[in-house]
């Protein structure tokens, strides 16, 4: 009677080990879901390479998937990006993003620009996340000139 228990006891921890193994697969499989675009805090930008119009970028990351990057794409036209693929949708980042915030610098003055993000993993890439949109301020009024010299008689 004892060894039926242990054997029963033994079946059991199989089965669920097989389960667990067999989750653990699948979710390695999985395309990591597509993580949310938010807005920067409002604050004073300070943008990369002396540049006078920049954007800031954070997202939520991925909850499924286990995302190892994550792939930025920027388009003029809202919408564009609905697809990565699509004409006019251009990924900007040269390498997978490992935080869950980025930087685009230089940008146009006075450009509406429209921001979608992709979660990458080893089985693929995730849709693409909502749509962030934002328009940069006009270029400032220039410095004033120095060092005037003339002659006057």
């Amino acid at each position: 009677m004892k060894f039926s228990k242990v054997l029963l006891l033994v079946k059991v921890c199989i089965v669920l080990l097989g389960t667990l193994v067999a989750q653990t697969h699948k979710n390695k499989a999985e395309k990591p879901n597509a993580p949310v675009v938010t807005s920067a805090p409002k604050a004073t930008l300070t943008c990369s390479n002396n540049a006078l119009h920049c954007a800031s970028l954070n997202w939520t990351a991925s909850t499924s998937g286990n995302p190892t990057g994550y792939n930025v794409y920027r388009s003029l036209t809202s919408g564009g990006c609905s697809t990565v693929t699509a004409s006019g949708c251009t990924k900007i980042n040269s390498t997978p993003v490992t935080t869950t915030s980025f930087m685009d610098s230089p940008l146009q003055a006075t450009t509406t620009y429209n921001y979608v993000v992709t979660a990458l993993n080893g089985s693929g890439e995730s849709g693409p996340s909502n749509q962030f949109s934002g328009t940069t301020g006009q270029d400032p009024a220039p410095s004033a000139p120095t060092g005037l010299t003339g002659t006057i008689q």
